[in-house]
């Protein structure tokens, strides 16, 4: 009897939605007033500070699986773009590598044929076919006609230069 003076509430209290005249969706304890459209009456859920604690450290943990989920997404895509580079970086140096060792050989190959040249012990001058040059006109020796000239001959050997 004391509770029912003092209006600590014995049952759930009801809990009230309901639209007023201007449209805007109102909540309260208290019944609405009679013009009120879509009323509806539900029972009021007292705070319970037990289920409240535990539904925090719920939240908590699961916000701390999903970042920990998230870190690991992360690492593991950083890792495959490392691997990545690290694949590209080592292509890069094998093509280096590659056409390095392909200009050795370029470079023994021109260094023994230059040996091959030396052993000879004569560096012959490329051959020069022969040109023509024009003659004056005024000579009309008989037996050539204007403009020839005949060849000088055969390259001479020169000794191949030391070096």
């Amino acid at each position: 009897m004391v509770m029912v003076l003092t209006g600590i509430p014995v049952a759930a209290q009801q809990m009230y939605q309901w639209t007023d005249e201007n449209g805007v969706k109102r909540y309260s304890n208290q019944p609405p007033p009679e013009t009120a459209e879509g009323v509806r009456k539900t029972d009021e859920i007292p705070h319970d500070a037990e289920a409240d604690r535990l539904r925090m450290e719920r939240d908590r943990k699961a916000m701390e699986e999903r970042l920990e989920k998230e870190r690991q997404r992360r690492a593991e895509r950083e890792a495959i773009e490392r691997r990545a580079r690290e694949e590209r970086r080592r292509q890069e140096a094998e093509q280096r590598q590659q056409a390095l060792e392909q200009k050795v050989q370029d470079l023994e190959s021109e260094l023994e044929k230059e040996k091959r040249r030396r052993r000879r012990g004569f560096w012959y001058q490329p051959y020069q076919p022969p040109v023509a040059v024009p003659l004056p006109s005024s000579s009309n020796r008989p037996g050539h006609h204007p403009g020839y000239m005949p060849s000088p001959g055969p390259p001479a050997a020169v000794p191949m230069p030391s070096g």
